[in-house]
């Protein structure tokens, strides 16, 4: 439970004092042991938590917080959704290569995604490389979705500049307009194909669970693991 969430700051009474907002995580009898996960590779324990985050009615357990960096080196943020765990191979998602984070991957391909759920205290960093997965991917998908989906994806030149909202709506309502809006061709689907995954378990007295698995490229990409401190 947040603990004073509602105290107020001295300098400005309207104010939160965020300083005391407070988190009771899992106590010690639920810690993050290696005895409790695959030491061998990481795919099968993300496989673990998500289920565990979807049985947990987790809101929106396949959300992840993805980062890109562009040319300059300054990196952005946003949310998506995974839409595929491929074992051993990595995680897919779904986005206009024209957008932003679509242009930074162009530059940079590597990306750091992170899935938080705080319901269950936990969170999973992974970083790695992505790459465009073929147009029949994102054709297959992309048709699998609900005709007002199809027609808002294909209305929109995502991450560019729009005059208004009635304008936005009035492109959308031309394409719901169409039979079967089409995919447009930026709209595209990435994997991304970790190289380091870390799960974190939150933990009372802050004293948090955090073990990593890095691949080792001079080893056949076998998995390295390790515990961090928090």
């Amino acid at each position: 439970l947040l603990s004073q969430a509602h105290s107020l700051s001295a300098s400005d009474p309207n104010m939160v004092n965020i300083k005391n907002l407070r988190v009771a995580y899992n106590d010690f009898s639920k810690q993050l042991l290696e005895s409790n996960i695959n030491m061998a590779e990481p795919f099968s324990n993300f496989q673990d938590w998500l289920n565990s985050a979807i049985e947990s009615k987790v809101e929106e357990p396949n959300a992840m917080n993805i980062a890109t960096v562009d040319e300059r080196g300054r990196p952005s943020s946003r949310l998506v959704l995974c839409k595929e765990v491929r074992k051993g191979e990595g995680l897919v998602f779904f986005t206009h290569s024209t957008s932003r984070k679509g242009q930074c991957l162009a530059k940079n391909p590597y990306i750091a995604a992170t899935f938080f759920w705080p319901e269950v205290h936990r969170q999973i960093r992974i970083e790695g490389i992505t790459e465009i997965l073929p147009d029949e991917v994102a054709e297959e998908y992309f048709n699998s979705r609900s005709k007002e989906s199809r027609a808002a994806s294909a209305c929109s030149d995502q991450s560019k500049v729009i005059a208004s909202k009635p304008e936005l709506m009035e492109k959308y309502e031309k394409m719901m307009k169409e039979e079967e809006p089409e995919r447009p061709e930026a709209w595209r689907g990435y994997l991304i194909k970790p190289d380091y995954f870390e799960f974190w378990q939150g933990n009372s007295h802050r004293l948090h669970d955090r073990i990593i698995f890095q691949k080792d490229s001079s080893k056949d990409g076998e998995w390295k693991t390790e515990r961090i401190q928090p």
